[in-house]
């Protein structure tokens, strides 16, 4: 099965084949990337899971009981999409009766270019 015929056909002035190639490239840039392992947390009988990549602290627990499913603060661009997250400077401080997590984010697309710094601590 051949995705591109050998005859150049166009859309619209663009070749056929650019056309699907721009369409493989856009749905490749989409694909989420996984970088790091969420990251557990603890303190005292509260649980919950920070996954870095996404910016979402998720799975919030007092023993056994799950009382919030996640918390977090996406980036929106004009369109409603989210721009996607990259924290640097990540640092984790688990003491396993409390915590401290700290790090930097970036979210950069066309015309968003938004940067903060966060954390969450349970002192």
């Amino acid at each position: 099965m051949k995705l591109i015929s050998k005859t150049t056909r166009t859309c619209r002035g663009v070749s056929f084949q650019l056309a699907i190639l721009l369409l493989l490239a856009a749905s490749w840039k989409l694909t989420p990337l996984r970088a790091a392992e969420p990251i557990a947390l603890r303190a005292g009988p509260v649980t919950m899971v920070f996954d870095a990549d996404n910016v979402f602290l998720r799975y919030v627990r007092i023993g056994p009981h799950e009382i919030l499913r996640g918390i977090n603060a996406p980036i929106r661009n004009q369109n409603w999409s989210t721009v996607a997250p990259k924290v640097s400077n990540l640092r984790v401080d688990s003491r396993g009766d409390s915590f401290d997590v700290t790090f930097d984010v970036q979210c950069q697309d066309a015309d968003v270019d938004f940067r903060y710094m966060s954390g969450t601590s349970n002192q």
